[in-house]
């Protein structure tokens, strides 16, 4: 959350990284009274709005999708919205590296791509497939080209050299 926190105190989007660790914390700290809770699996925040515990939280792209087809007045506010990265990996002397490249091209072709989307709204990394997705569709999406306008990407290099800091200071934090 410590992108979100530097946001809330006025940082751009543009000047998150390297993250002020210090400063988050100190944004986070103000209004840790009213944090119901701090979530710890993927879908805490989903059920928390579900129950209408929360009236708002940060949460992964897709959770939400169930709350909304079944009518709760949720939606996803993509401003702002942290995008993280995900990719194909071949370990090192794996066999079928032949059947793995193959899925790897099979999953990166468009239509692929957007027929996922449609079924889990994970955004399609390939932009040739926001081509062949209905607009009521690629506006839940935070790859569509209106969405990518208004968020920002996680510095994947700057979490993996810090995560086991902040990590441990997130904990001593949270349980004090």
């Amino acid at each position: 959350e410590l992108e979100f926190a530097l946001l809330a105190d006025g940082v751009p989007l543009d000047k998150l990284y390297p993250l002020d660790v210090d400063r988050a914390f100190a944004s986070m700290s103000r209004i840790r009274d009213e944090v119901k809770k701090f979530w710890n699996t993927g879908a805490l925040p989903a059920v928390l709005l579900g129950r209408k515990e929360v009236v708002m939280t940060s949460l992964w792209g897709g959770r939400a999708d169930e709350l909304i087809k079944q009518g709760m007045p949720v939606a996803y506010q993509w401003n702002e919205a942290r995008r993280m990265t995900s990719g194909w990996g071949i370990p090192k002397g794996a066999g079928n590296t032949d059947a793995a490249y193959k899925l790897i091209d099979f999953s990166l072709r468009p239509e692929v791509q957007a027929a996922f989307a449609k079924l889990f709204p994970h955004g399609p990394v390939v932009p040739a497939a926001t081509k062949l997705i209905s607009d009521d569709v690629l506006a839940l999406l935070p790859t569509s080209p209106k969405n990518l306008k208004t968020g920002f990407d996680a510095d994947v290099a700057w979490w993996d050299k810090n995560q086991e800091a902040v990590t441990k200071r997130w904990q001593e934090w949270a349980d004090a």
